[in-house]
């Protein structure tokens, strides 16, 4: 973005406020190819941390994803492939819907309980 029209959208926002804000935690480097178990999931855990929604968005459109190809498996007693067409609607829910919703309820959930 060019200079002048960050100058200008920190114009225009209140005094003392960032037009952007860097996250706090870095992300990591990324995993070596060889990574065990125990790895992966700390690395999940570190990204999940750092970028909360787009984690939570990605892994939801992977588990509902395979869990709609896995439930036509069965249903079609494995006769048949999968329709794609389906699976990619169920993991666009997850991603786009599902995810952020669930996001949102549990932080006014956290923020509402003790």
């Amino acid at each position: 973005m060019p200079r002048i029209a960050t100058t200008l959208i920190a114009i225009t926002l209140a005094p003392g406020v960032e037009p952007f804000v860097a996250p706090t935690a870095r992300r990591k480097p990324l995993l070596r190819v060889d990574a065990g178990p125990a790895e992966l999931w700390s690395g999940y855990l570190a990204a999940l941390e750092a970028d909360p929604l787009p984690v939570k968005m990605a892994t939801a459109a992977c588990v509902i994803g395979a869990g709609d190809a896995t439930a036509q498996l069965i249903e079609n007693e494995r006769k048949k492939l999968p329709d794609a067409a389906r699976v990619a609607r169920w993991a666009f829910f997850g991603l786009v819907l599902q995810a952020p919703w669930n996001h949102v309820w549990q932080n006014l959930l956290e923020g509402a309980l003790p």
